[in-house]
């Protein structure tokens, strides 16, 4: 799928490649039992229109700080693919979730974008990954 993320033209099949071969790569050494905890970013069309407009100044800001945001993921594809990588999902947690535990006391008002989710998982058995 090509497509256009704040301006820089991507690809998500070379993107998902490249998060998808350090992943099995960790996979391959760590030993079982370890933890892996990132966060990743749902597709737009998975947005209200008014949450796409706030994600889009995001991602201008986040651009013109160096730091283009490029890759997108599908919450239930994410969710598939780590567990056919060797992975057990801990936690998989959503905006609400995150603003619930994260965010929940604050005074100013401070929440998570809404298109920010949450991944701990641990390692279920060590992947074989393949020799180049």
């Amino acid at each position: 799928r090509y497509g256009t993320v704040t301006g820089v033209q991507t690809c998500a099949l070379p993107i998902w490649a490249a998060i998808e071969s350090t992943l099995r790569t960790i996979a391959g050494f760590a030993p079982r039992g370890s933890e892996l905890v990132f966060d990743y970013l749902i597709t737009p069309d998975q947005l209200t229109a008014k949450e796409r407009e706030g994600v889009q100044l995001v991602h201008r800001l986040a651009s013109r700080r160096g730091e283009p945001l490029i890759s997108e993921f599908d919450p239930d594809d994410m969710a598939a693919k780590m567990a056919g990588m060797g992975y057990d999902l801990v936690e998989h947690l959503n905006p609400a979730q995150l603003n619930q535990r994260y965010f929940n006391d604050r005074s100013d008002g401070l929440v998570t974008t809404p298109n920010s989710w949450f991944v701990r998982a641990v390692v279920r058995y060590q992947m074989t990954t393949p020799t180049q």
